[in-house]
């Protein structure tokens, strides 16, 4: 899998417009910043890694991390704040910037996660208002192998953002199905490009962690039709992405299988 820095060079500006300051966040904030989330899938694409991605996203989600206490994640919400950035009512995370305009960009989400061991989990969940029942899990996996957009700022691998998207489904199976329909469009993805011939290596890098294994098991379980990863249940957030019945019940399971021979 080979990753052209270079092509995402003019990545970050071409946000500006809808985000302004976002260099400023990255370049400014002291701590290693984490985008996580549907952006994620954007910087694949420009990486020619994936077919473009059928769900498009109006956020970014950043994620802080910080040691010992939530200074770090302080100061990113201060640069935030100087550049007008507005928090949102219902999830203190969230900052809109001072004007919207449509068709790109909407929010900034600004996560927080322990950037070492001695970080109790409950000093970056109080940090973001997130509360105590916000899972962290997945997230050292996530920064394993990862791609480096700029000095402190990286992206996971594909298979670092298949974990935090397995972890975010089972915590919330019913509301969190996108996380499922995210991980079968991706793995398709790979597999329509022929990124999964080159992905091999990497996946013999961190194929022996936990959560590596655990990716392996759920795409055993798709194939075998488990109903705890049924894409039936899926169906439908499929078909909202435009992909038709017959993509859903033959294309889909014929790359899902090409993607697991990679895992075994």
């Amino acid at each position: 899998m080979k990753f052209d820095a270079a092509k995402l060079k003019n990545w970050v500006a071409g946000k500006e417009a809808y985000l302004p300051g976002l260099g400023k966040l990255f370049s400014k904030t002291k701590s290693d910043i984490l985008i996580i989330g549907a952006s994620v899938f954007e910087l694949y694409e420009i990486q020619g890694w994936i077919v473009p991605f059928k769900r498009k996203t109006g956020d970014i989600d950043l994620s802080i991390g910080i040691i010992s206490d939530d200074s770090l994640y302080a100061e990113g919400k201060e640069i935030l704040l100087s550049l007008k950035y507005k928090v949102d009512g219902h999830h203190p995370y969230r900052y809109h910037p001072p004007k919207m305009l449509p068709g790109g960009y909407t929010y900034v989400d600004l996560l927080a996660h322990p950037a070492d061991e001695d970080t109790r989990p409950e000093v970056a969940s109080h940090a973001m208002g997130a509360g105590p029942g916000f899972s962290f899990r997945g997230f050292h996996f996530a920064q394993e192998e990862a791609f480096r957009l700029q000095k402190n700022v990286s992206f996971p691998n594909p298979f670092g953002l298949i974990s935090l998207k397995q972890e975010s489904y089972l915590d919330e199976p019913v509301r969190r199905s996108k996380d499922f329909a995210d991980i079968v469009e991706l793995a398709s993805g790979l597999v329509e490009t022929g990124t999964h011939f080159e992905i091999d290596k990497l996946w013999s890098k961190i194929s022996q962690k936990p959560e590596a294994k655990r990716i392996k098991e759920m795409f055993r379980m798709i194939l075998a039709e488990d109903t705890r990863w049924d894409l039936e249940e899926i169906r439908n957030d499929l078909r909202g992405r435009n992909f038709d019945d017959t993509f859903i019940d033959e294309t889909l399971p014929q790359r899902l299988k090409d993607f697991n021979e990679i895992l075994e």
